[in-house]
């Protein structure tokens, strides 16, 4: 319950800040880091992010290239996965976008392990 009030006490503050821009972006995925995600993309801060808040993790991506193409964006994640234990990750992931649905394949390395496969999918509604 305290996962669920947290997501959405994060949605509803990123919906009102002024300190966020246009072409703001809110779904649900599936995958990492969270199981099942709520998920963000827009502008804050004049930086574009991508932020997943899920049942068992939370990631914060910022996009390092942006295209017009089905290839959407190229960021640079952070997370942390909370499942047995607590681990930290850090890597690379692409955004796969089309009409909405969205693949997001990655490669990231989990501190003090190797690196891992990392994969989301899901539907994002522009607000």
């Amino acid at each position: 319950m305290k996962v669920i009030v947290c997501i959405v006490s994060v949605l509803l503050t990123l919906m009102t800040s002024p300190l966020v821009y246009s072409q703001q972006r809110y779904g649900l995925s599936l995958g990492v880091p969270g199981g099942i995600n709520a998920s963000y993309r827009g502008v804050l801060l004049k930086t574009p992010i991508n932020l997943d808040i899920g049942l068992t993790g939370s990631e914060l991506g910022v996009r390092i290239a942006d295209t017009d193409s089905w290839l959407s964006s190229v960021q640079v994640v952070g997370g942390v996965f909370y499942f047995l234990e607590t681990s930290r990750y850090y890597g690379i992931s692409l955004t796969i976008e089309k009409h909405g649905w969205f693949v997001e394949p990655g490669i990231v390395k989990v501190l003090d392990k190797d690196a891992a496969p990392l994969i989301k999918f899901g539907y994002l509604w522009p607000i």
